[in-house]
């Protein structure tokens, strides 16, 4: 989780402060345990973070409402590995290289195989993974 506040950190960098950064996030135990962080993130970079929580069936068609949208309601956004593809695909996310690159923020720690699948689209960085879990056909 604390990596994940670490892209918090990378994206805030790139306004001037003070800085109150908008997501929307499904409402699942790790998303509480991220907003039980987020004072702590807080008073170490000044950067204030506002999730709103939705159930899982109802993103997809909200993130995509938004992605549309002349200008969007959130900053970042969590999203599906199966989403993945299609969104930087519509040209709906913006590469995170610079921010990477800006505040070096260390790629290193994920598994290559991670960052193939939910990171990179047509070799840019569109996505930094937050957690993964198996899928299968039993």
């Amino acid at each position: 989780m604390r990596r994940w506040l670490a892209v918090l950190l990378a994206l805030g960098l790139a306004w001037a402060q003070p800085v109150v950064l908008r997501a929307l996030m499904e409402d699942v135990p790790e998303t509480r345990i991220i907003e039980a962080l987020l004072p702590q993130f807080e008073r170490e970079t000044g950067i204030r973070v506002e999730f709103e929580k939705v159930q899982y069936a109802a993103m997809h068609d909200k993130l995509v409402a938004q992605l549309l949208a002349p200008r969007s309601a959130y900053d970042f956004l969590q999203v599906d590995f199966l989403w993945a593809g299609e969104f930087p695909a519509a040209g709906w996310l913006e590469p995170l290289e610079p921010y990477v690159q800006r505040s070096g923020f260390d790629l290193s720690v994920y598994y290559p195989s991670m960052l193939d699948l939910v990171g990179y689209y047509q070799g840019r960085l569109y996505m930094i993974p937050m957690y993964n879990y198996a899928m299968g056909l039993i």
